[in-house]
């Protein structure tokens, strides 16, 4: 029985196919955020809606309930 995890062609085929699910997915969620039928995954937030740990001030980078 052959080890594949061990091997290097098992991981440079890993890397290979990784790169080209992000190269061939990238494009298709761009344009969905564009058209609005799907949302960025990355919001900035103002001060009034950050959660209380990401905002500056008394107990900034605490994390609520401690």
């Amino acid at each position: 029985m052959v080890n594949f995890w061990v091997s290097p062609a098992y991981w440079f085929l890993m890397q290979l196919g990784m790169i080209i699910g992000f190269a061939t997915a990238w494009p298709a969620n761009v344009s969905l955020i564009r058209k609005g039928l799907r949302e960025a995954m990355y919001r900035l937030m103002d001060a009034a809606t950050a959660p209380c740990f990401l905002t500056a001030g008394p107990g900034a980078g605490s994390v609520p309930g401690e």
